[in-house]
């Protein structure tokens, strides 16, 4: 049987609870996405990271470390843990930032550059792939989600 909103509670129902959908979709996304680049020994966070990391260098001079918080919308303590393990794994530079003591400019390594291209292949066709069954839908529920994103900005 199928429940509609009309018929019981969204917050007590978890078959119509937007919220609780949301979490098991994005779930389930980091989990292909986290097997798809375990071939590359990255996960999807890491994967993430660097990404935000590339595309933010096109746009600005240097990449800090609160501007790549700002983009991912993670808490600044799991990138600098993130960033931390990635300089380990030697795809990512840490340097000082010479504006702000406190403050860090990550740069990718050459390796980090070439994998973040692999990296891009491997999980554009795994996206592709878990929203196929949207279909053209796509872009409404990327509409959707960035209304939600907006009013939620805190």
């Amino acid at each position: 049987m199928i429940v509609t909103p009309s018929t019981t509670s969204i917050v007590e129902n978890l078959d119509v609870n937007p919220g609780y959908q949301l979490w098991l979709a994005t779930h389930a996304l980091q989990r292909t996405l986290n097997r798809g680049l375990d071939s590359l020994r990255l996960t999807f966070v890491q994967f993430f990271v660097l990404d935000a990391v590339s595309r933010l260098a096109v746009e600005h001079e240097s990449v800090s470390q609160a501007q790549v918080c700002r983009f991912c919308s993670m808490d600044p303590n799991m990138i600098s843990q993130v960033a931390r393990t990635l300089e380990k794994k030697g795809l990512l530079v840490r340097a000082d930032n010479p504006s702000d003591r406190r403050a860090y400019v990550l740069t990718l390594t050459a390796v980090g550059e070439i994998l973040i291209i692999a990296a891009r292949e491997k999980v554009k066709p795994l996206v592709e792939s878990f929203f196929a069954p949207v279909g053209e839908r796509q872009l409404e529920l990327t509409d959707i989600l960035r209304e939600v994103m907006a009013a939620a900005e805190v």
